[in-house]
């Protein structure tokens, strides 16, 4: 297979294979780190660091356990969130206090409001959400792990993984309704 040539070159330190690994994976794992980042330079460095690690590691994949897309995914992720435990920002932790105190009315027609929400206008709400909160639902969503996962991931109880989650899609549904015009 195509791939597994590739890491077999990658192995023995080819870097013209690690280009065509990395050129491969650049475009899903740009889009992961852009989900979990404020901005497109912060997703840049995290996927900088994400494959750094992949590379660093590659030796510990074990192509009979899971497919190296899956492998890579996961590495991205928790380098990412190592990372934000690493360099928490006081801001962000100033915005989840006023973020807090908003409560969202139930809607009737979220199907109607949501229905021509495009992708980058997704993406930007999901920078808004503080990231306690958007870290649970890319995990949860994106990610698919359960929230026992994401507990042990994030070293927080499972009830926390919960709650973080739905106070991110009451959050996401305000950011959302608030980008959305309704026409009249």
């Amino acid at each position: 297979m195509y791939l597994d040539r590739i890491i077999e070159k990658c192995l023995k330190r080819d870097r013209a294979a690690e280009k065509l690994l990395y050129l491969h994976f650049a475009k899903q794992v740009f889009g992961i780190c852009r989900r979990y980042s404020n901005d497109d330079h912060q997703a840049e460095d995290y996927m900088q660091d994400g494959f750094m690690k992949v590379f660093s590691n590659l030796k510990s994949y074990d192509a009979k356990k899971g497919h190296i897309e899956a492998w890579i995914v996961r590495i991205v992720v928790n380098t990412i969130l190592s990372n934000k435990r690493k360099h928490k920002m006081k801001h962000q932790e100033l915005q989840t206090e006023l973020t807090d105190h908003l409560a969202v009315a139930p809607e009737e027609s979220d199907e109607v409001l949501f229905r021509d929400i495009q992708a980058s206008e997704l993406l930007t709400a999901i920078r808004q959400l503080p990231t306690k909160y958007r870290d649970v639902l890319n995990l949860f969503i994106f990610e698919n792990l359960t929230h026992q996962e994401i507990a042990q991931l994030m070293n927080i109880e499972v009830s926390s993984s919960r709650s973080r989650l739905t106070r991110a899609k009451k959050l996401l549904k305000t950011i959302l309704t608030k980008q959305v015009t309704i026409p009249v």
